[in-house]
């Protein structure tokens, strides 16, 4: 049921969509709850909970079975929300009530949820606000900001970016005269009583114990589902952690399923009473269509009453499967053409820029301007913008509006600067009503196009997903150019939360009578998947918390606290702690499950499958010794028949490593395990037979391409990956236990045929190497380890495998070696049978000898290969095969051993869940801190441990080694900051399209004294990371130095020397703004760095730190914010 839907059934109890309801309450009453002064002191409003067995479907289902309120609207033109409340024990009820001249008079009458929280705030009590953007959250912030003026309190509003900083600013400096802001390069006002900063700049004032923290009465923490974040997350938690307990709060958030469990863990760490507000309400409803890829219209799949139409929703899906792949293979070849003619993939991408071209010209025609146009990299964005250079949406007016407010702006600008080709060119797309929106562009150029959008000049923005956090930019229409984004390790879907969150941008309210989304999508979206996205709930706020080294200093510096207590009070060992009972739970009903299960004569059956362990654990040691690279690599030829083992090498199935990796599996919150247990895989009697017989764990394939990876200046990091065309069946139905299970090498993975395990294991795990919809033959990408032997035979391989039709091919010719060969085996088993023959071990594939064709000597092989045949021998010897009911008898078998290691698993995880999070990693860092002299062995903070404690804009670690091992002491002024860079910069790509920066430019030279400077990093990191290392705690010691990049080097030294920025652009592929943003954190890490001097007492090198700062803080890096 969809939110919508669901209000409807409470506020018209006598509507036609009450069928599911009527039902229920036929058998059980609907439970009336009344929220009172006793418990809650809110106006007594009647509040009704879903029946206990409806099904979770929406955020709002979900808030409601874990305890919300529904609190009815005032009249008829107002909309309902959801209510809660966490308080400690022994909390005594506020006689506090609204007061009859309120904080703050609005101009319209406010929505319940705004109603509902202001009375929060009034009874002087946390609130923790989850709505849609553009809902209304700000009003709650704004009459937070009054209310504590009023009762003579300071307040701090916090943000998760600077830009988003100096938005708020602005507004609220023209709403509230007393007004400041303090972020890392700018402070305003630093006394005001309503203070504005990032979240980071309140983590460092609570760590050095600032006055401001000492006074501040509410604090406001606008995004904090932006707490998930997995490098930055942990700032807000720390910040909450950290904040007196005496400080009220107020939580401005996404809406977020587990809003009540947040609000636990705050009334937990602070002894406070934390209330929960929730709306679903969009005050613009939205329509939500797709796009098929090729295709020549859209369809409306969720209409503005939240209802699905399945009808469109599978006609859609079936145009872009059917013109999916047609648009893909024209992609792939329009790609390896302009490989082949040595272009930039421009071609590659025209039937992408032809789809967004036909959308923006529907949207446009039909006045749903303006709109934002998702994409997920800079590149497209500028592709998408260039290549609409024929379409005009202004007219002359509009122009000559948008030439006075750019101009002016660009007024603050020196005469070189304006000449830069970002700022030159960027009227001419402007002026066309069109506008780009990225992290690549000058930060002043992001503020323009900010307020052209805002006053309605930009018809059409192309922007990325950081445009959805926060910035006061709504639209009529959201265009998604795909549903797929890199996140930082590989290409996959966008959530449903990054999904709602980014479509929240349409529809302006009071403008809009609805908001327009579009996603478009290819062949390679399926049905659920695309359901999931539109449908699904919000993503949880789950904690990201890590301890950093700066963290732990600060926390060991400080009297009276210690990094435990942090620990302990995290969001994250709250959640932790939570799943005790339920992991608890889960034991129990696993152990009866498996004590349920009785095998006749058990102890033959653990016999016949203990030989089969032993012999798995030999053939991996067969294959570790043959496939070592002196033997196999000169066999790599492509068209060589190989068999790949499809189950990962050189690990028994039960290892110790298997209870490691099975602390991999998370348990959902909603406890699916039920269902895990009873639905385990289905297996076919045959398919059962067949394993018993001959235990098949590989699959035939034919090697297409080899390669070595890895840093060639460290050869044991090195590795071979073999790409094999193999066949792949990728429609088994499994769900998510079954697979993760099978990646365990649980006994039921070792007991399936090849093709299955093959289409389990590979095709789900390992990068295909091709972007062509789903066909039985694919290249698959696999270790050498993972070969299993090679054969003599080779087959005739296309040069092309991207067609389906020549994979197909090259497939069928696999088949027919096999049918041959087997069909041999067949006549000479029957000869043998006639002549009663003893049967050797048949070989249906001639295969390479290991020791007459590979030349393995080792004499460990022919130990391997004897206890190979031995225990082989004993398996078809073995009673098991012949005995009544063997295949019954080793289903119970399989069941059984997988429940066993889920109860291991479990009782592990209670363990694990009942003591503190990183306790382990908390000792090694200890550890590290010790050797590396940054506190004494009575575990007090030395010198070295204050310096690092004022770092936090680099690995504070490597930073401080350079400061004490003389580096930086040495360095002249311009080496100085161009050594600097090298702790700050970590992209790796030049972003226009170039090819990697990778420390120079084409032709450009890199001095001497560059890549001494840079080796003196790399040789402090080196110290850093390998004393990690040796402390236990994971870290990849070279890959770690490789991202200490010296990119920057020489373009800072150049930028020290007076170069205009344009100069300085001439040296790099990197976008503008990304080289700005550079600049601008390395002048704030070189202060940071100052302060840590001056805190040992360095004051010549603090000098010399603030001398730095002063030479690169000029032109248009520095250019003030126009919001400031």
């Amino acid at each position: 049921m969809s939110p919508a839907s669901a209000r409807k059934r409470e506020e018209e109890p006598g509507g036609h969509d009450e069928e599911e309801d009527e039902t229920t309450t036929k058998s059980k009453k609907r439970t009336l709850v009344v929220v009172n002064e006793d418990s809650g002191g809110l106006d007594p409003e009647l509040a009704t909970k879903l029946p206990r067995r409806h099904q979770i479907k929406t955020d709002e289902d979900f808030l409601l079975k874990s305890g919300c309120a529904r609190i009815h609207p005032a009249n008829q033109f107002q909309h309902g929300c959801l209510h809660d409340m966490v308080c400690p024990e022994n909390y005594q009820p506020s006689k506090k009530k609204m007061p009859k001249v309120p904080a703050k008079k609005y101009p319209f009458e406010l929505d319940t949820f705004q109603e509902q929280s202001v009375l929060c705030l009034e009874r002087q009590e946390s609130v923790l606000v989850s709505a849609h953007t553009s809902a209304g959250k700000t009003v709650v912030a704004e009459y937070a900001i009054a209310m504590a003026k009023r009762d003579g309190q300071r307040v701090v509003y916090t943000s998760p970016l600077k830009a988003l900083s100096n938005q708020k600013y602005r507004e609220l400096k023209e709403e509230f005269s007393d007004v400041g802001l303090m972020t890392g390069d700018t402070v305003i006002n630093p006394n005001a009583s309503c203070l504005v900063m990032t979240t980071e700049v309140l983590r460092s004032m609570l760590y050095k114990g600032g006055e401001v923290t000492r006074e501040v009465g509410w604090v406001i923490y606008d995004e904090i589902h932006y707490m998930r974040d997995k490098e930055r997350g942990v700032v807000w938690e720390e910040s909450i952690v950290l904040l007196p307990d005496t400080v009220k709060y107020v939580f401005l958030s996404a809406t977020i399923p587990n809003a009540r469990e947040f609000s636990e863990w705050v009334c937990k760490v602070h002894d406070i009473p934390c209330h929960i507000v929730y709306t679903d309400f969009r005050p613009t409803p939205l329509e939500h269509y797709i796009y098929p890829s090729g295709g020549d219209g859209i369809f409306l799949i969720v209409d503005k009453t939240s209802a699905f139409k399945e009808d469109n929703f599978l006609k859609a899906i079936s145009i872009a499967n059917e013109k999916g792949a047609e648009v893909a293979q024209a992609r792939t070849a329009a790609r390896k053409a302009s490989e082949m003619n040595g272009g930039d993939g421009t071609q590659a991408k025209l039937a992408q820029n032809t789809d967004v071209f036909k959308i923006i010209k529907m949207i446009v025609d039909r006045n749903y301007d303006p709109v934002i146009v998702f994409a997920f990299n800079k590149g497209e964005c500028e592709s998408f913008a260039n290549a609409l250079h024929k379409v005009d949406l202004c007219d002359e007016n509009e122009k000559e509006m948008i030439d006075a407010i750019y101009w002016n702006a660009m007024d603050a600008l020196s005469e070189s600067d304006k000449k830069l080709p970002q700022v030159a060119s960027m009227p001419n797309l402007l002026r066309r009503g069109l506008g780009v929106h990225h992290s690549g562009l000058l930060p002043i150029l992001k503020e323009v196009i900010e307020i052209l959008f805002q006053e309605g000049l930009i018809k059409v923005l192309f922007a990325t997903e950081t445009m959805s956090v926060g910035l006061n930019m709504p639209a009529r229409t959201c265009v998604f150019a795909s549903p797929r984004k890199f996140d930082g390790t590989g290409f996959r879907w966008i959530t449903s939360g990054e999904y709602t969150q980014m479509s929240g941008r349409a529809g302006r309210r009071g403008k809009d009578d609805r908001g327009l989304v579009v996603l478009m999508v290819d062949e390679k979206m399926d049905a659920p998947t695309a359901k999931d996205m539109l449908r699904g709930r919000s993503d949880p706020l789950d904690s990201a918390f890590h301890v950093s080294y700066a963290t732990l200093l600060n926390l060991m510096r400080v009297e009276g606290a210690e990094p435990e207590d942090m620990i302990m009070n995290s969001f994250a060992q709250f959640q932790n702690m939570r799943r005790v009972p339920q992991l608890e739970a889960k034991v129990a009903l696993l152990e009866k499950k498996r004590d349920e299960i009785k095998i006749e004569h058990e102890e033959q059956v653990n016999e016949y499958v203990k030989l089969r362990d032993g012999l798995d654990a030999l053939t991996s040691e067969r294959r570790a010794i043959t496939n070592l690279p002196t033997h196999s690599v000169p066999f790599l030829q492509p068209g060589r028949l190989v068999r790949v083992c499809v189950d990962a090498p050189g690990s028994s199935l039960f290892s110790s490593s298997d209870t490691e990796a099975l602390t991999r599996m998370t348990v959902d919150a909603d406890d699916q395990y039920d269902d895990e247990v009873r639905n385990p895989l289905s297996f076919d009697e045959t398919l059962l037979r067949k394993s018993v017989e001959d235990g098949n764990d590989s699959v035939w394939g034919v090697i297409v391409h080899f390669e070595k990876v890895g840093s060639k200046k460290h050869s044991k990091h090195q590795k071979y990956l073999v790409d094999v065309l193999v066949k792949c069946a990728e429609k088994l139905k499994l769900s998510d236990a079954d697979r993760e299970t099978l990646k365990l090498n649980d006994p039921v993975f070792s007991l399936l045929n090849s093709s299955e395990r093959h289409s389990l294991l590979q095709c789900e795990e390992n990068r295909v190497v091709d972007e062509l919809p789903a066909v039985e033959f694919r290249v698959v990408r696999v270790p050498l380890e993972q070969l299993d032997c090679m054969s003599s035979i080779r087959v005739y391989l296309p040069k092309d495998l991207y067609p389906i039709e020549a994979r197909t091919r090259c497939g069928a010719s696999i088949r027919e070696v096999l049918k041959r060969f087997e069909e041999r085996s067949k006549e000479e088993r029957e000869r043998k049978e006639q002549k009663e023959e003893e049967e050797e071990d048949e070989i249906v594939i001639p295969m390479l000898d290991a020791e007459k064709d590979m030349k393995v000597t080792d004499k460990a092989y022919a130990k391997t290969v004897q206890k190979i045949q031995m225990l082989s021998k004993m398996m078809q010897d073995h009673g098991f095969k012949t005995s009544e009911n063997a295949i019954e008898r080793l289903r119970k078998h399989v069941e059984k051993r997988r429940l066993e290691y889920l109860v291991k698993h479990a009782k592990k995880e209670v363990t694990v869940a009942s003591g503190m999070i990183k306790a382990d990693v908390l000792k090694r860092m200890r550890r590290v801190l010790r050797r590396l002299g940054y506190v004494s062995e009575d575990g007090v903070v030395t010198q070295k441990g204050r310096c690092a404690c004022e770092l936090a804009g680099a690995d504070e670690l490597v930073a401080t080694e350079l400061i004490f091992n003389g580096t930086f002491k040495a360095l002249p002024l311009h080496m100085l900051v161009a050594t600097v860079s090298c702790l700050v910069w970590k992209e790796k790509t030049g972003g226009k399209g170039g090819k990697d920066v990778n420390g120079k430019k084409q032709g450009m030279n890199v001095s001497e004294d560059v890549f001494s400077a840079h080796s003196n990093v790399k040789d402090a990191a080196r110290k850093v990371f390998k004393q990690q290392l040796e402390c236990k705690l994971k870290v990849d010691v070279e890959d770690s130095i490789e991202r200490l990049r010296w990119d920057l080097m020489e373009v800072m030294l150049a930028w020290c020397k007076g170069n205009t920025f344009s100069e300085i652009m001439k040296m790099t592929e990197a976008f503008e703004g990304s080289i700005v943003r550079a600049i601008r954190r390395i002048e704030e890490l070189m202060r940071q760095l100052a302060s840590a001097c001056k805190v040992i007492g360095e004051s010549d090198l603090e000098k010399k730190f603030l001398d730095a700062c002063e030479l690169v803080k000029r032109d248009i890096v520095f250019t003030p914010s126009l919001f400031v």
